[in-house]
């Protein structure tokens, strides 16, 4: 059997060869350090380009048909019809392509882009909602545009490009993505994941929106920064009552963290 002293160089009678072994000793295991934590960053930039590119050609199968229904309001390269471009200023048709690229734009493929957030599984999370609840394209639009309305069809086509993309990204947050330490983080990635989809980047389900704005939402009245637990926005979430999904539910850590990201604003 061979001797802890030789396998690590040590030398009982020669201090400084002792310290000069530990030193190469220490360093080695510093470089063998940094190359696990360069596999595991080149292993997650690899991944996600797998999810990327798979992403963007499982989108081909329904790009006809969002281009067709989606993108006047969601994609940036899109030319509005003359008549949406007639005093810009005071037009809805051109307000809502304004807004509509501002909560989702195709134009650049996956991952999608938004100015209110860039998560996207939130993204792809509010897509999904809006498809089964019909509520996009918008009422208006579907007044002048009947046949660009979302069928059980387009709706099972959608699904079929969401759901799988949402459970990858799932798997590799999980994976990859350590849970924020600061309270503001941590709630806006709870926020992200569970809530923003209805009710952020031009989502306002039940006329509730802009939770993107987190600096707004904890100035608002439904936060209350000196007894957070009593606070409508608090509560509701406590109670269960939102996400509707059970299965969405804020878990005590995330709870936790949303009262602290309440109580920041008066440290």
């Amino acid at each position: 059997m061979v001797s802890c002293a030789k396998r690590t160089g040590l030398q009982f009678d020669n201090p400084v060869a002792n310290r000069e072994a530990l030193q190469r000793q220490a360093e080695r295991l510093e470089r063998r350090r940094l190359d696990q934590l360069a596999e595991h960053e080149r292993q997650k930039v690899l991944e996600w380009k797998e999810i990327v590119t798979s992403a963007n050609t499982e989108f081909k199968t329904i790009a006809p048909m969002i281009q067709r229904k989606c993108f006047s309001c969601h994609d940036a390269n899109t030319k509005l019809p003359f008549y949406g471009r007639i005093l810009r200023s005071r037009n809805p048709i051109s307000h809502h392509q304004v807004d509509g690229i501002k909560s989702l734009d195709f134009s650049k493929g996956f991952p999608l882009q938004s100015l209110g957030s860039n998560s996207q599984l939130a993204l792809l999370k509010a897509i999904r909602a809006s498809t089964i609840e019909r509520s996009m394209p918008i009422k208006i639009y579907r007044v002048f545009y009947p046949k660009r309305k979302i069928t059980d069809a387009d709706e099972t086509a959608i699904l079929t490009w969401t759901d799988p993309l949402i459970s990858k990204i799932e798997a590799y947050n999980l994976k990859y993505d350590t849970k924020p330490e600061d309270p503001v983080s941590a709630t806006r990635a709870t926020f992200e994941a569970k809530c923003f989809r209805c009710h952020a980047n031009g989502n306002a389900r039940g006329g509730f929106g802009g939770m993107e704005k987190l600096d707004e939402l904890r100035a608002s009245s439904i936060s209350d920064r000196n007894d957070p637990e009593s606070s409508k926005l608090y509560k509701i979430m406590a109670m269960g009552k939102m996400p509707p999904d059970p299965s969405q539910a804020l878990t005590q850590e995330e709870l936790q963290d949303v009262r602290d990201w309440m109580i920041e604003a008066v440290r």
